[in-house]
């Protein structure tokens, strides 16, 4: 897994599991309705991709930074 490099206006954090074709993003706190904005975007940005939304935690654990 990799945090996504060269995608062209993607701020937010995010991890990259191109073997499994996913894409990890923290839940925001700032909740809905932010949320489906960032996952809405999020499949802009890697069109076929399946996209996991996980906690903030979760995300941490897996490597992720914040």
């Amino acid at each position: 897994m990799s945090r996504p490099k060269g995608v062209r206006g993607w701020w937010f954090p995010s991890i990259l599991n191109e073997e499994e074709k996913e894409v990890y993003i923290p839940v925001p706190i700032s909740g809905y309705p932010t949320t489906l904005a960032v996952g809405e975007y999020a499949r802009e940005k890697f069109p076929g991709y399946q996209l996991k939304m996980v906690s903030r935690e979760n995300f941490v654990r897996m490597g992720g930074e914040l």
